[in-house]
């Protein structure tokens, strides 16, 4: 009578291709979350500058000529942010630009015009 199963080279096989299969879903649930992490802290970035120019056009600001720099928190994370403020065409109105980085990678930029309070 013939024994029926698979021989140790089939089993060998097998396990190496499910080796390979499993090593791949690692990797790709490893760069997901890491891609993750990199859009959360964008998004924080974005809230940054999107707050900072909020409070220019609340507090009705007309802001001096130059750059400044400064930091802020937002859930835990320190942002470190630059503002630069230069003239537009007319004098009435500045062009207030600020742009987010967190440990050196700068996430976000944005601008916007302020006018002159009346």
């Amino acid at each position: 009578m013939k024994a029926r199963g698979f021989t140790l080279l089939e089993v060998l096989v097998a396990l190496a291709i499910i080796g390979i299969a499993l090593t791949a879903l690692i990797k790709v649930i490893g760069q997901s979350a890491d891609t993750s992490t990199a859009v959360e802290q964008r998004i924080r970035a974005r809230w940054v500058a999107q707050n900072h120019i909020a409070l220019a056009r609340a507090t009705q600001a007309f802001p001096d000529l130059g750059e400044t720099l400064g930091q802020a928190t937002l859930n835990g994370a320190t942002f470190n942010w630059r503002q630069r403020v230069s003239e537009t065409p007319n004098r009435n109105f500045r062009k207030l630009e600020i742009s987010v980085s967190f440990n050196g990678d700068v996430l976000s930029e944005f601008s916007a015009v302020l006018r002159r309070p009346i």
